[in-house]
């Protein structure tokens, strides 16, 4: 199997579990607690690797450091996105806006090119994707502009976390450094935010949070060695067929209106990341 082939099979993994735990943060309850101890379990979880793993190198530490920060407001933004508007349409907005974001972005800092025949594929994923916000259950004003924050932040995040993979000793090296230095800033904000009822929230929230630790991990973990052997800008197209998983969830489980056009732009999504992968 190829590096190319091994990428896409690992970052589909990925956006199928990044869903999955994306619908748990959708879910009524306090999502910044929420999330604040999911941060925190996959920290603990894999902090007694870092016994097993090379430190990371200087350049993958000043990655590291701004992932910090690049996470946390994304993390802010998406949860806010969630806060205003349906599943089913802020989480494609967000995650196929970020398309074209993160492949201008890989052109100009790796660099990568891209055929004719690509630059449609990436082109026709972006249109896909903008028939997720429509209908009665789209993503309008507040939401709309909550998820393209969101999308700027993962074009952020991406770009950051390709070229500090690359940087690193091993992929597993920046992918446990990375849990263990991202741990913190979010929990400490939700902290800040609830204050007194912080400790009932916690008792509220920490069997969800726990549950969603190995999915992030995973999702994660699977989407940095994908980064790490595949070209930045088809990777973050591929991860978008989390917007597929993504869509039939708000359908199947919150009752989202789905709709003819949706379906329509799932199976334009489908063909355009084949044509991105082939071209």
């Amino acid at each position: 199997m190829s590096d190319t082939q091994l990428a896409a099979g690992f970052i589909i993994g990925s956006a199928f579990l990044h869903a999955i735990f994306n619908a748990f943060l959708k879910i009524g309850g306090d999502r910044y607690v929420r999330r604040g101890l999911m941060n925190l379990g996959a920290a603990a979880a894999v902090a007694p690797l870092a016994f097993f793993v090379p430190l990371p190198t200087p350049e993958a530490w000043i990655h590291l450091a701004a992932g910090v920060a690049l996470l946390a407001v994304y993390q802010v933004a998406q949860i806010e996105s969630y806060k205003a508007g349906d599943f089913s349409a802020v989480y494609p907005v967000a995650r196929g806006s970020s398309v074209a974001l993160t492949a201008i972005g890989a052109a100009v800092l790796f660099p990568e090119t891209f055929p004719p025949l690509k630059v449609a594929g990436f082109v026709l994923v972006i249109l896909a994707l903008t028939q997720f916000r429509a209908g009665p259950s789209g993503a309008r004003g507040l939401a709309l502009a909550w998820a393209l924050a969101t999308a700027v932040m993962i074009a952020f995040y991406t770009l950051n976390d390709a070229g500090g993979v690359r940087a690193a000793t091993s992929a597993a090296s920046y992918a446990v450094w990375f849990f263990i230095t991202q741990g913190a800033a979010l929990p400490l904000y939700a902290a800040a935010k609830r204050r007194r009822a912080l400790p009932a929230l916690v008792r509220r929230e920490w069997r969800i949070s726990a549950a969603c630790v190995l999915l992030m991990v995973g999702s994660y973990t699977l989407n940095l060695y994908a980064l790490r052997l595949g070209a930045v800008a088809e990777i973050a197209a591929l991860r978008e067929t989390g917007v597929l998983f993504g869509a039939l969830i708000g359908a199947v489980v919150f009752k989202e209106s789905f709709g003819v056009r949706r379906s329509a732009a799932a199976a334009v999504l489908v063909a355009a990341l084949v044509l991105i992968q082939t071209a």
